[in-house]
């Protein structure tokens, strides 16, 4: 018995030690709890605003949170929250902190008002400088927008506020990096520490960046250049969909040919994705049937089968599906165009097929998730 209790004592200090070895957080108590808290101790609170979909979310917590050395920083600098922004208080909080992704992290003060935003996953030394940054007022967002309205625009400074700005998803970060971009030199937009500033102020053709930036290509990493032209088209479909403009969408993919004529195939993609989101079936239907005829993409073949399971009860449209599903197996077998097939031959009344395929997702899924 006495063996026992030694084991049992030494087990437990193993189990204690492991557990402090990461970040502890509130988990998903009363915010005011974590406010009193932040005052009784004069912490600032570090907020992880997830969701239990969200795979970043959860990265974070086995790839980050759970390291030694952050934890000893933050248990000893912060108040560590994390709250389900789905359920309960966090659906008011989501709101009222303007949360439009996840994972978003907040440094918050002791009245609950964001000092710093992030939206995105970090790396362990990423979270380890935010931690020593934030130990400054001065580094607070606020303070730099304070700063900014001042008039500060010396461009370390201005640098600075945009990368903030950036990272936290910002109202007002385009006005951030466009007022640094235009404090230094057209060289140094260049340079790779810029990129991602660049980038950022590039989301549309017509916008002054954007034009530097590709009529001087040659300058600029080749990378950045062809993700600038990718960001554009996206926002230049996403305007023709909130406009529900077919001529906007006639522009879009002229702009393809124009700047990424080796990208046909998002033209293909653009359009079927324009008419389905606008709501125009036979539209959607006709393009389908004349894009996925000879597609070659796995991915594509089984959105768009599954789309017609959704949506469609003609016989003919569905035995069509299932011919774009088989394909998209027959490139790539994964659990889940293995289950659109099978449900489409469910769908259509061929149960010994439906079977099969189904039974085969079931087998693939719990594989693909070891």
């Amino acid at each position: 018995m006495k063996n026992f209790k030694i084991k049992t004592l030494f087990l437990s200090l193993v189990i204690s030690t492991a557990v402090s070895a990461q970040i502890q957080f509130e988990d998903n108590v009363p915010f005011q709890q974590v406010l009193n808290r932040s005052k009784s101790e004069n912490k600032l609170i570090f907020m992880d605003c997830y969701t239990t979909w969200c795979g970043p979310c959860k990265w974070l917590v086995s790839n980050v949170f759970s390291d030694k050395k952050l934890g000893e920083v933050y248990n000893s600098q912060f108040v560590n929250y994390k709250l389900d922004m789905e359920k309960g208080e966090g659906l008011d909080l989501a709101k009222k902190f303007g949360i439009q992704a996840y994972p978003t992290l907040l440094w918050l003060n002791e009245n609950g008002e964001v000092v710093y935003r992030i939206v995105g996953t970090n790396s362990i030394e990423s979270f380890l400088e935010y931690a020593s940054s934030l130990k400054d007022d001065e580094n607070h967002f606020p303070s730099m927008v304070k700063k900014f309205e001042a008039g500060n625009r010396e461009p370390e400074f201005l640098k600075k506020l945009a990368i903030a700005a950036t990272n936290g998803y910002e109202a007002n970060a385009s006005t951030y990096v466009e007022a640094y971009l235009n404090a230094i030199s057209k060289e140094d937009w260049s340079k790779p520490e810029n990129n991602t500033l660049i980038y950022s102020a590039s989301k549309t053709f017509d916008s002054n960046t954007t034009e530097y930036v590709l009529e001087n290509s040659k300058k600029f990493e080749p990378t950045l250049v062809e993700a600038i032209k990718s960001q554009c088209l996206d926002y230049e479909l996403k305007a023709a969909i909130e406009s529900r403009s077919e001529e906007k969408l006639k522009a879009l993919l002229t702009l393809v040919d124009r700047y990424s004529p080796d990208k046909q195939e998002f033209k293909q993609s653009a359009e079927l994705y324009f008419y389905q989101t606008i709501g125009d079936r036979k539209k959607l239907n006709e393009l389908a049937t004349k894009y996925l005829k000879s597609s070659n993409d796995p991915n594509l073949l089984n959105e768009y089968a599954w789309e017609r399971f959704e949506n469609e009860t003609d016989l003919t449209l569905l035995k069509e599906a299932i011919t774009w599903a088989e394909r998209s197996v027959k490139l790539e077998k994964h659990f889940y165009n293995t289950d659109t097939l099978g449900q489409l031959y469910k769908k259509v009344g061929n149960t010994k097929k439906a079977d099969k395929w189904l039974k085969e997702s079931k087998i693939l899924e719990t594989k693909e998730n070891q």
